[in-house]
């Protein structure tokens, strides 16, 4: 979980709250749909497109 929130960029909170509701995957790749516990904003992360997917 470490090293999936240094990929994605996430607080280590926030990828705890994560849940199979806010992964979504289209013909581009996996993407994740959550809103952020600290600022309370929603955001959406195309795993497809960090790191060269290393977060898929």
């Amino acid at each position: 979980m470490f090293l999936f929130s240094c990929y994605c960029g996430l607080r280590y909170s926030d990828v705890q709250a994560l849940n199979v509701e806010n992964v979504k995957k289209d013909s581009s790749g996996i993407s994740i749909r959550c809103k952020m516990e600290k600022v309370d904003r929603l955001i959406e992360l195309p795993l497809y497109n960090l790191f060269d997917g290393k977060p898929e």
